[in-house]
């Protein structure tokens, strides 16, 4: 449903009113799925609720979590923490798959949910789970037989430090408060540089191989991305 709603190629009259008709339907059942609950909310409750629902479309999740936090049934500080678990999810999911646009698409969502004024909180911990992630990422990459011994592996952490790298950006570009909080961050700036200098190493082989440097690069110009 979802894919067909977003759609604007098809301008058959019969199908444009069947989709303004099942838009006029999707908003009546979200309003009346978040009349469902009760205040005091919590993060894991709310993904298990969504586990429940078997949601697959970022933009409903964005919708109806907005909806929630809006109608006072979550605090802020536990929607910052919903949105960091959906954020991260793949982050910390098993390394045996690739990164896709639409794990980027998702992430620049969730960033976009988190830059209202009173998720500070949730920002300031996704830049820190960042930093952590981009640690661990290149000290994995620092092993320099990895693609020969272990190529999944070896792209899996590489499409992981595009992601994050493309995720950073993105807060620069979105967040008014980027700089403060980063401002503890001594090493920011080196990690940066590593990154950089990684991608600059392999950019045959990612621009060949990797949808996640296909994304970076159709992001953001070559210039401010490298």
């Amino acid at each position: 449903y979802r894919n067909a709603i977003e759609s604007n190629k098809i301008m058959d009259e019969k199908w444009i009113s069947s989709k303004e008709s099942w838009t006029v339907i999707m908003q009546q059942a979200k309003e009346m799925w978040v009349d469902t609950f009760s205040d005091d909310l919590t993060a894991n409750e709310l993904c298990q609720c969504f586990a429940e629902l078997a949601m697959r479309s970022c933009i409903d999740i964005y919708d109806l979590a907005m909806m929630l936090y809006d109608r006072g049934k979550i605090s802020g500080e536990e929607l910052g923490s919903f949105l960091n678990k959906q954020l991260f999810a793949k982050v910390y999911d098993k390394k045996d798959g690739y990164w896709s646009f639409r794990d980027f698409h998702d992430g620049a969502i969730y960033l976009r949910l988190l830059s209202y004024n009173s998720l500070q909180g949730g920002r300031q911990n996704a830049i820190d789970k960042m930093a952590a992630y981009e640690k661990k990422v290149l000290k994995e990459l620092q092993d320099v037989f990895l693609p020969k011994k272990d190529y999944t592996k070896w792209k899996w952490y590489i499409d992981s430090m595009i992601w994050c790298y493309t995720m950073r950006l993105l807060c620069a570009r979105q967040w008014r408060d980027y700089n403060d909080l980063v401002k503890n961050d001594w090493k920011l700036l080196m990690r940066q540089k590593e990154i950089q200098a990684v991608l600059k190493k392999n950019r045959i082989t990612l621009e060949k191989y990797s949808e996640a440097y296909k994304v970076l690069v159709s992001t953001f110009n070559m210039d401010e991305a490298l």
